[in-house]
């Protein structure tokens, strides 16, 4: 199956390839990539789960920490301006002895993100500073809130959803006493945390810190994210394979039945670029009855009277005779008010270079004159006569231009 660029209206970022295979498990469907699809840094995944379409890209291998993420999540955004929504799929490292217990296998849900390594450097220590990232939308916030509101059957719905996959089946899951889905804070930085002791330095700068992990705060300034991640560890030294795969695929997992509500709810794909139409649309709703399309960037416009003398004698003259009126015509020229510039596109002067040209016309109308006047006398009063009304006649008519131009 094969759809538009602009059927896709949900993104799905992981950073590891552990991660991405166990989103790719959950599709209910898979797609062919549009033929539009631009070719840039991203390699990308489509497919559909539930009723929604949607687009799972990766991290290159060896692309870690916010930066990378940044990079990928903006190029995603912009191959594909229908996505409204970003789901921050993976696994990271947990916070023991908190609140809350934290548990391996067990999913976090950020309701904010820090970054932990950005601050300022004082010699009496490290500033750290906690603020400045977008939380996530309250529209995903509130999908969050419906799903733990039916906590006690979400690892039965969790478990069905691994059932069906064949990849992941000889692993052992956690059993049912052990899971539990937590909302609250993830810490994001560029370093990998392999020590107990800075874990724990970074926990007690940021209370209530509940995983920390690399790629949350590449994204949440990109577009509208919420941060999903799988407890494989507990940020320390102690880290094995087995339970990175259970992490990323009981986090797929989550985000599958995340998806499933997303689309049970009002939200569809496509209602980004309604909302964005129905704003144009009531932008140029003016008192104009001309459309100018993608043409009307100021959405301004008033009447325009005509700019020459020629179309002046014209309207005057329709104005008289009853065939026309000011106001039909005012209807018919309204126009942008950005195209009115120049109405004499060779004129780059003001009035004065009018009077300048006719001035110069003058002078070489008499040269002639006079050279005339030497071969025939009989001739020159008359050419004098008729050089002089000419002239007259110019700079009368060149001065009338000049008001009407200067009244308009």
């Amino acid at each position: 199956m094969r759809l538009r660029c602009e059927d896709y209206g949900l993104g799905i970022f992981c950073s590891i390839f552990i991660e991405y295979s166990a989103v790719l498990a959950m599709l209910d469907e898979n797609h062919s990539p549009p033929r539009s699809i631009p070719r840039g840094i991203n390699v990308y995944r489509f497919g559909r789960i539930g009723r929604l379409n949607v687009v799972v890209v990766c991290l290159a291998p060896g692309a870690i920490g916010i930066g990378p993420a940044s990079s990928a999540a903006t190029q995603m955004v912009s191959d594909f301006r229908e996505i409204e929504y970003l789901l921050l799929v993976g696994i990271a490292g947990g916070v023991p002895g908190g609140e809350e217990d934290i548990k391996l296998g067990d999913v976090v849900v950020g309701l904010k993100v820090v970054q932990h390594d950005s601050g300022k450097v004082h010699p009496e220590g490290f500033e750290r500073n906690t603020g400045g990232l977008n939380g996530p939308p309250q529209y995903l916030l509130q999908v969050a809130q419906n799903i733990q509101s039916g906590s006690a059957d979400i690892y039965s719905k969790l478990l069905g959803h691994i059932k069906n996959t064949t990849r992941f089946s000889q692993l052992q899951m956690p059993a049912l006493n052990n899971f539990a889905v937590h909302y609250g804070i993830v810490a994001s930085g560029n370093q990998v945390i392999r020590d107990a002791a800075k874990r724990d330095e970074i926990c007690a700068a940021i209370p209530g810190a509940m995983c920390i992990e690399m790629e949350a705060a590449g994204l949440m300034n990109t577009r509208s994210c919420l941060v999903m991640k799988g407890i494989s560890d507990y940020a320390d030294s102690n880290k094995n394979d087995e339970t990175q795969e259970c992490a990323a695929l009981m986090v797929a997992a989550y985000a599958k039945e995340f998806i499933l509500q997303l689309g049970a709810e009002r939200w569809t794909p496509g209602r980004k670029r309604s909302r964005e139409s129905q704003r144009r649309t009531d932008d140029t709703d003016t008192d104009s009855e001309n459309d100018y399309g993608d043409q009307d960037f100021k959405r301004r416009r008033y009447e325009v009277k005509p700019v020459t003398r020629r179309f002046k004698d014209e309207y005057e003259s329709d104005e008289d005779s009853g065939e026309g009126g000011s106001d039909e015509t005012s209807d018919d020229c309204g126009i942008e008010e950005d195209y009115i510039a120049q109405p004499f596109s060779d004129y780059e002067g003001d009035g004065d270079d009018l009077d300048d040209d006719s001035s110069e016309d003058s002078s070489e109308d008499s040269s002639e004159d006079s050279l005339e006047d030497s071969s025939d006398d009989s001739s020159d009063d008359s050419s004098d006569d008729s050089s002089d009304d000419s002239s007259d006649d110019d700079d009368e008519e060149d001065e009338e231009e000049k008001e009407w131009w200067d009244e308009y």
